[in-house]
């Protein structure tokens, strides 16, 4: 009779620093200066790609006949399989913020990793796509060939191509680290609640990936078809 009232004060008082430390946690994790911060974040990229998405339209309005025969030399074979890519790891990364919310540990972990697994396939991709490039002088900094065109508003083309792209990678490369930070949390972390909020931010981020991509997509690979 003594040894189950010590048993059950000791899980009593267990339970009560269990609880503790979860008030603690839940108190930390209403801090806004992180979500802050990441709203900035958000909110200076799309202003930064909605000027350079501008600037693109405005050179397809200015520019027909010189847009329309430059982004013929970008090929469309795989812009569409990285697209479709992307939209991959845009629905796996809303599950993974829906296995968030249900408390499915994981499930979270595995949508992540597919997340990841497609975010770094369209990257492959990407590159590949630049190689190409590459290899046929297409780069504007290099020995730059388009004889269908007119040089210097070719390499205009190109040399805002290659620098929208290579901003695009780089916040999808910071995305793919965000997203590992979240699955190291993860399997750290055994009380689900405390990293939902970090996971939404997570998966808005990279919603806006996407949203970019097809912006980018849609201008410069089917607008000058």
């Amino acid at each position: 009779m003594v040894e189950e009232q010590q048993t059950q004060a000791r899980t009593e008082n267990d339970e009560t620093q269990l609880s503790q430390v979860y008030k603690e946690d839940m108190i930390k994790d209403r801090n806004p200066a992180g979500s802050y911060g990441m709203w900035i974040f958000l909110i200076t990229e799309v202003l930064f790609f909605t000027v350079v998405l501008i600037a693109l339209i405005s050179y397809r309005v200015m520019c027909p006949e010189a847009f329309s025969g430059t982004s013929s030399f970008l090929g469309n074979r795989i812009g569409v399989i990285s697209t479709f890519v992307l939209i991959g790891s845009g629905v796996t990364m809303f599950a993974a913020r829906r296995s968030a919310r249900v408390r499915n540990r994981k499930d979270l972990i595995r949508f992540l990793l597919l997340t990841i697994i497609l975010g770094s396939l369209f990257i492959l991709l990407r590159g590949f796509d630049c190689y190409h490039k590459y290899s046929e002088n297409l780069i504007p900094w290099t020995s730059f060939v388009n004889p269908d065109c007119a040089a210097q508003e070719s390499s205009l083309f190109f040399s805002v191509f290659f620098g929208i792209m290579g901003f695009h990678l780089l916040y999808l490369i910071i995305g793919l680290g965000i997203l590992v930070r979240h699955i190291v949390l993860t399997l750290r972390n055994r009380k689900p609640p405390e990293y939902i909020k970090g996971i939404g931010l997570a998966g808005i981020y990279w919603y806006l990936q996407l949203v970019i991509w097809i912006f980018m997509y849609a201008i410069l690979y089917l607008a000058g078809r």
